[in-house]
């Protein structure tokens, strides 16, 4: 509603809130009338369905020491006018109907449980707000909050510069105005509302070994502090314990974990994960330790670390030297190694004697799988190799000159295929494209055939006229080279397709 002044026979009447309509009876005369609307507007606007003759403004005088008003000049609310009327009549105002905002939708949503502590609050409004004016009522932040807004200003996203409390009930109350000073109201879904944050989780505080141990035993027992009194836990290791860790409550929040046979070998790298849950069914959550974390154990023989190539390297170059790193310096001279197939092999030592390079003057073969076993070794107190964290043998597959055909659009033995399909080959290097002979059959085929080079490894075959229906064929890639002038590698390559109807 808003205020109206209004006057009858030159007496000011002052009335209160106006209801979404109200009538003002003028009669024959001056009246001094209130113009309510929250819009200016034009005098023949503002009066429309009155006859007046005359409209001056309000001052100490009487009206007719006033300015006489034209039809274009706009009346301002809240200001009050002298209106000449002819014959007594009604004024009918209507109030411009309000349009408050109000919520429309919160995330979180009231009495949502399990809230993660990194959630930011939003809140989603029927109309754009007067961003300035929105303000929150929050539990306290020494690091205070940020707002984000968005789709218009009818979207604000809180957040808070730390994590919410853990386990806790958070109540959000929001207040504001949007842009024509309308205070926000209650709508479809509660202000204020509240949530529950996740409850605290149990968390590994230390563990015994601790992370990055050296020198542990090769059967540990192992600890593990939890920040709370535990319902269950568990412990898994890499390599693994045979028929698993055995848990011993030593408090309730601190247990023992051993194995019934030596899980380890010297000198190995072992990761461990512990698991379990409170009593309140939580599981683990982070913690101020690493989980999993990892220890080496003792190590008094000698063992290899790591080797290049590593087992399984795929694509090795043919002229590349051997390398084999131990924990500590060798005897370098009780050095015994087999490789298969076999390549002679000079030996050269680094680092202390704890880098062996293999090299050689004739290169590895193409596409071969070479395999490297360091049968015998010492260290310089005598003590014998043993197994590490790595294999021994391991193997590896050179590189190959020759490109290959890294795959075929249809593939082999492929059924269905459209009568339009056209032929595509993928090459693992770039190919001389005059170089290409290739078939295909039953005849006749279906002809008008173009080769397409969208790039130099990729080779499309496209045909003018379809496929026959229901029908078996072979195309076979013949012959062609690469740029470095080498044959594709198991010449011809066959693609046996049927196509659909």
């Amino acid at each position: 509603g808003f205020w109206i002044d209004m006057t009858k026979d030159d007496h000011l009447v002052v009335a209160g809130l106006v209801p979404e309509m109200t009538q003002i009876e003028l009669g024959h005369n001056w009246n001094l009338v209130g113009y309510p609307s929250f819009i200016d507007r034009t005098v023949s606007e503002a009066l429309a369905g009155i006859d007046w003759q005359k409209v001056q403004g309000w001052g100490d005088t009487p009206p007719y020491h006033q300015k006489h008003m034209g039809t274009s000049d706009i009346m301002r609310a809240g200001e009050a006018y002298w209106i000449w009327i002819d014959l007594p009549q009604v004024w009918e105002i209507h109030n411009k109907p309000l349009n408050p905002p109000y919520i429309i939708l919160t995330n979180p949503v009231d009495m949502a449980v399990g809230i993660p502590l990194d959630a930011s609050v939003l809140v989603k409004f029927s109309k754009e707000m007067n961003t300035s004016s929105v303000w929150w009522e929050l539990p306290p932040d020494p690091s205070g909050y940020t707002t984000n807004w968005s789709e218009g200003n009818t979207l604000v996203e809180l957040r808070r510069n730390v994590l919410w409390p853990e386990g806790a009930y958070v109540t959000v109350m929001v207040h504001g105005e949007d842009l024509e000073g309308n205070p926000l109201v209650p709508g479809p879904v509660p202000n204020p509302w509240s949530f529950c944050t996740s409850p605290a989780a149990p968390r590994v505080v230390d563990t015994n070994p601790v992370n990055g141990a050296i020198g542990v035993p090769l059967n540990p027992i192992i600890g593990v502090n939890y920040s709370e009194a535990m319902a269950s836990v568990g412990l898994t290791t890499i390599p693994a314990c045979a028929g698993g860790w055995i848990p011993s409550m030593v408090t309730p929040s601190f247990y023992s974990f051993t194995c019934a046979v030596a899980p380890f070998g010297e000198g190995y790298q072992v990761i461990a994960t512990a698991s379990g849950t409170d009593l309140q069914g939580l599981p683990l959550g982070p913690g101020p330790v690493p989980n999993p974390w990892s220890f080496t154990t003792v190590s008094v023989s000698p063992f290899i670390t790591d080797t290049f190539p590593a087992n399984g390297t795929t694509d090795f170059p043919l002229a590349s030297d051997l390398v084999v790193n131990f924990s500590e310096p060798m005897n370098t001279s009780s050095l015994g190694w087999a490789m298969v197939p076999f390549i002679g092999m000079n030996v050269t030592w680094y680092l202390n004697d704890t880098m062996a390079v293999l090299s050689h003057s004739v290169p590895f073969l193409e596409c071969t799988e070479y395999a490297l076993h360091v049968i015998e070794a010492l260290d310089k107190d005598g003590y014998l190799l043993v197994p590490g964290p790595v294999p021994n043998p391991w193997s590896f597959f050179t590189a190959s000159l020759c490109p290959y055909v890294l795959s075929t659009d249809p593939y082999n033995n492929q059924t269905d295929v459209s009568l339009t399909q056209d032929i595509v080959i993928t090459f693992s290097a770039p190919m001389n494209a005059s170089t290409l002979v290739w078939s295909i059959t039953p005849d006749p085929d279906p002809g008008g055939w173009s080769d397409i080079w969208p790039s130099s490894d990729l080779l499309v075959l496209t045909h003018v006229n379809p496929f026959q229906p229901l029908t078996t064929y072979v195309f076979e890639l013949l012959y062609i080279e690469g740029e470095n002038g080498v044959p594709l590698c198991s010449l011809p390559v066959t693609i046996v397709f049927t196509t659909t109807w």
